[in-house]
């Protein structure tokens, strides 16, 4: 792109920011911008998919909002740069600069950025998965509340480096005791409804960290248990008493919740990938910024629950009663939420791409800068919704 053409570009997208008729926003998905001097542009909410920036100039450059989705970044000066809630997924950052910049609630999905400098960079309520930061340096940057999933740190430098709860592991891994073996192997019995069978208690225990992976924990009493980092992939909870439990950053792969009591508990930041919750009491529960693709939901009470920052692609929410919930800027990428209850329940920036909502009922919830595209809404009810 000749510079007179970026600088029309520019232009017109600053009056687009200013509510001005005359402007357009900018759309420069594939443009060659290779070496550009751009330091300073105002790109908010610009739209730069599978954009050639290699090498470009955009030191305090305005990006907030703006999709650089398959853009090739690499090698480019992005120091001070305002980054806050920039989409990033599959971007190529490799050699990139971003020190001091200002990244916090952006998304990167399987993104690259090899040998970049993140030094005193702010990545803070980010959403990082399947990232590459192998030689990255970064030293005195700030992860706090970052959902990290698939993305390891340990190659690069992050001396000085402030890591919050869910940037690392939170708690040092605890492997069961000899106490709680002989527990399981007792309710094992007392579901198989053998003699001196004992239903597993672990009301209120402190079990953070603990690492027991396909255990049979059905019918288990784990209600106000903290279980805050646990590792209990593949494990068993059907029909558990769980209200109030606490799952905080619990990896929870795979592990089957249906019909469980989980009232009032807590699951930030967990990883529930394929796990199930099918027929679930997840009322008011907490499971802001939660990993979930591909679960499944089928008919779980969700009455008043948060999900915000959730990620739920292709998840099942079949039936699912999720009125009055928390639900903002969470990704329903091809999800089913097919005869879903969603009354009152705030969608605000939330992505339904592709999703199946047919059925659904949506009365008076609010879906304002929320995604509908291409969504699959036949038979949907959306009678006082608030939209754009």
């Amino acid at each position: 792109m000749d510079k007179e053409t970026l600088e029309e570009c520019l232009r017109l997208h600053r009056k687009w920011l200013a509510g001005d008729a005359d402007g357009r926003q900018a759309w420069l998905t594939g443009a060659d911008l290779v070496g550009a001097d751009l330091n300073g542009a105002d790109l908010r909410k610009a739209t730069l998919k599978n954009c050639r920036l290699r090498g470009s100039r955009l030191r305090g450059a305005r990006l907030a909002g703006a999709d650089l989705t398959g853009a090739d970044i690499s090698s480019a000066d992005l120091a001070e740069s305002d980054c806050r809630k920039t989409t990033f997924h599959s971007a190529r950052l490799d050699e990139a600069i971003l020190v001091n910049a200002d990244v916090r609630g952006a998304t990167f999905l399987r993104s690259s950025l090899k040998d970049a400098r993140l030094e005193k960079a702010n990545f803070s309520e980010s959403e990082i998965v399947e990232a590459d930061f192998a030689g990255a340096d970064m030293r005195d940057a700030i992860w706090l509340e970052v959902r990290l999933f698939r993305s390891p740190l340990s190659a690069a430098l992050h001396v000085g480096t402030i890591i919050g709860p869910h940037g690392g592991p939170a708690v040092a891994s605890v492997e069961a005791d000899d106490a709680l073996l002989g527990a399981l192997e007792r309710h094992d019995g007392w579901l198989d409804e053998d003699d001196g069978g004992e239903r597993l208690c672990l009301r209120g225990q402190d079990r953070r960290g603990l690492v027991l992976t396909k255990a049979r924990l059905c019918r288990a009493d784990l209600d106000g248990a903290d279980l805050s980092g646990a590792q209990l992939t593949g494990c068993n909870f059907e029909g558990a008493s769980m209200v109030g439990v606490v799952l905080t950053g619990a990896n929870l792969e795979g592990c089957n919740f249906s019909q469980a009591q989980m009232s009032g508990a807590v699951l930030r930041t967990a990883n529930l990938k394929r796990a199930r919750f099918d027929q679930a009491v997840v009322v008011d529960a907490d499971l802001q910024g939660c990993f979930a693709n591909y679960s499944s939901l089928r008919k779980a009470d969700l009455r008043q629950a948060k999900i915000r920052g959730g990620a739920f692609e292709q998840a099942n929410f079949g039936a699912a009663d999720l009125t009055e919930a928390d639900c903002r800027e969470a990704a329903f990428y091809g999800a089913i939420l097919e005869d879903a209850q969603c009354d009152g329940a705030d969608f605000r920036g939330s992505e339904f791409l592709n999703a199946n909502l047919r059925g659904a009922s949506f009365l008076a919830a609010d879906l304002r800068r929320t995604n509908l595209q291409c969504a699959q809404r036949t038979g949907a009810s959306f009678t006082g919704a608030i939209v754009n």
